[in-house]
């Protein structure tokens, strides 16, 4: 197991978030948050861990925890939680145990998770001389400006429609191209809310890969779309690799955007804005698939 792995084991098993570690290590939030999802990773003489270890374990106060952590250490040493310093010592070991991990041939897989949301805005006038296409006939859109410029022209195009749609949308991809730019983030959740105002429903599967509680927290973060009343949100319970990474937005007899990458590397994909019938239903099929599950 790698480091941000078993961190992540320990939070979960104790029910600690991000930011309740952080207050007990002097650390800050985000960063344990990096720690956590693999993109950033501790030397192994990080004072820090030892801080960790001892916050986690004066956590672990039921029995339950105690066989969680012998099951995950297969460890038959694990000592009764009334000896503190001496499982203080087994975590603090295990977490600076990263030999596996340098000894992999195959590498980690790619396990961040960009939670983005969008605060609620006062009124902006828009600067409608930003030029996000290439062509308005153009359906193939080359990396990060040709994905916020498909974007872009999806919401537009939802927009201009004389009817209302159920939109579905899903995205594991880097999300730089959406909060790396104020002004096109701006514009983008401005867009969308409109959307939503319109009277436009959305089903969303949010990628999910850390606590239950930082779950919430990016919900929560969305309320302002969600305060309309029209976005269904799900999520993928189970962890997956993010080597091949996917984003599709779907409006069914309208349009679609989709793209692959390779993990992180967004900025050289191709992405494809569909507007043939037979290309938008396949997707939506495939779509259909992955919410079911």
């Amino acid at each position: 197991m790698s480091f941000s792995d078993k961190l992540d084991f320990l939070l979960n098993l104790t029910n600690t978030s991000n930011s309740t570690l952080a207050k007990h290590t002097s650390l800050d939030p985000s960063f344990i948050s990096r720690l956590r999802s693999g993109s950033r990773k501790p030397s192994r003489n990080e004072n820090y861990i030892s801080q960790m270890s001892a916050t986690l374990v004066k956590r672990c106060k039921e029995d339950y925890h105690l066989k969680g952590l012998k099951d995950k250490l297969q460890a038959d040493n694990i000592p009764h939680k009334q000896d503190g310093k001496s499982l203080e010592a087994i975590v603090e070991n295990w977490l600076r145990d990263s030999s596996n991990e340098h000894n992999s041939n195959v590498g980690s897989f790619i396990k961040k998770l960009d939670e983005f949301s969008f605060r609620k805005q006062s009124a902006v006038q828009m600067d409608t001389g930003t030029n996000y296409s290439h062509s308005p006939m153009q359906d193939v859109y080359h990396g990060i400006e040709g994905k916020r410029s498909a974007v872009i022209r999806f919401l537009l195009e939802i927009l201009n429609s004389r009817k209302t749609h159920t939109l579905y949308l899903y995205s594991d991809e880097d999300l730089a191209w959406l909060i790396d730019d104020p002004k096109f983030t701006l514009e983008w959740s401005m867009l969308f809310m409109q959307v939503l105002q319109k009277g436009n429903k959305v089903k969303i599967v949010h990628t999910i890969t850390r606590s239950l509680d930082e779950m919430f927290a990016a919900i929560k973060e969305w309320m302002p779309f969600y305060l309309t009343g029209n976005i269904e949100p799900y999520y993928y319970p189970r962890t997956r690799d993010v080597n091949f990474t996917r984003t599709i937005f779907i409006a069914p007899e309208l349009c679609a955007v989709s793209s692959n990458s390779m993990g992180r590397t967004i900025s050289n994909n191709l992405n494809f804005y569909l507007t043939d019938q037979d290309a938008v239903s396949a997707l939506f099929y495939e779509f259909d698939v992955f919410l079911k599950l």
